[in-house]
């Protein structure tokens, strides 16, 4: 039995159970181990790397939806000796990316429990600020995007990173994957998210009141035997957060999400096998 196969077993047993509570209202992954893990894997090169060149030594730097951390302590590393805030609503990734910063040694980052809509900070606390794939799960993006302007100094400068859910092509295709796209756009209504706020990313910053932004896009994904047995995972772990919602939620039963696992794992070992989404990395400034 190949990783791969091993990984899907796990997740169809553990994560995709009928008596999995529901999420009303609430971030799609809360609680999801599996999908906790692959965040853990993310640098600040590969998820900010679009930020880091307007950042300097010494800045003081938040990230929003800070997650396990990783990114995070990557932004303290390119900033010190400048100190960077990590905030997140979860209590245990807060805690996790603690641990991760003590073994790293690294004095220059702090962590805290926070929300992204309600920020614990004074005016002008930092120099600048991240949101990285968090404007796409929230609510309320406009009001968030006003909190992290009014904790940035006048100067001050923001990154934000989302896919664009709409554009996610795999290929080959089928009904299934058909079926998992509607219940993942389904499972962003139901947490009253936009799933495709990325090509909204200036709309909001400008409403929000930032003087002056910019949006480049790039392609998440890629097409190999290598990279679909990489990208398979990851997408598992997506069903098992919103798997058992779509079915407490009478969207789609037991049979239909075991089968979306089965068919996702089969184009993994497909000789043509293809993905690719839209992602937007949108540099704000607080000044025109």
């Amino acid at each position: 039995m190949t990783a791969l196969r091993a990984r899907q077993k796990c997740l169809c047993a553990l994560s995709l159970r009928l008596n999995s509570p529901p999420m009303r209202e609430a971030y799609i992954q809360r609680g999801n181990k599996a999908f906790e893990s692959h965040l853990e894997r993310r640098t600040a090169q590969d998820a900010a790397g679009f930020l880091l060149p307007h950042l300097r030594p010494g800045m003081r730097v938040l990230d929003v939806g800070s997650g396990p951390g990783t990114i995070t302590l990557g932004l303290a590393e390119h900033v010190a000796p400048g100190m960077v805030t990590g905030i997140d609503l979860q209590p245990k990734q807060v805690e996790r990316a603690r641990e991760l910063a003590r073994e790293r040694g690294l004095a220059n980052v702090r962590f805290e429990v926070g929300d992204a809509t309600a920020l614990p900070f004074d005016a002008g606390a930092f120099d600048a600020a991240l949101a990285h794939m968090v404007f796409m799960h929230l609510p309320e993006p406009a009001r968030a995007l006003g909190e992290m302007r009014r904790a940035l100094s006048s100067d001050g400068v923001v990154g934000l990173r989302d896919a664009d859910l709409a554009t996610t092509v795999r290929h080959p295709s089928s009904p299934l994957w058909e079926r998992f796209l509607e219940l993942r756009r389904w499972a962003h209504e139901r947490q009253g998210s936009d799933g495709s706020i990325a090509r909204r990313h200036r709309e909001v910053l400008r409403e929000a009141g930032f003087g002056r932004s910019e949006t480049r896009a790039t392609t998440m994904g890629s097409g190999s035997n290598d990279a679909a047995e990489r990208r398979a995972p990851w997408l598992l772990s997506q069903l098992a957060g919103f798997g058992p919602a779509a079915i407490a939620d009478g969207r789609a039963d037991q049979a239909t999400v075991d089968a979306i696992a089965a068919d996702i794992t089969a184009w993994a070992r497909h000789p043509d096998a293809v993905f690719f989404t839209v992602v937007c990395e949108t540099v704000g400034w607080v000044r025109a």
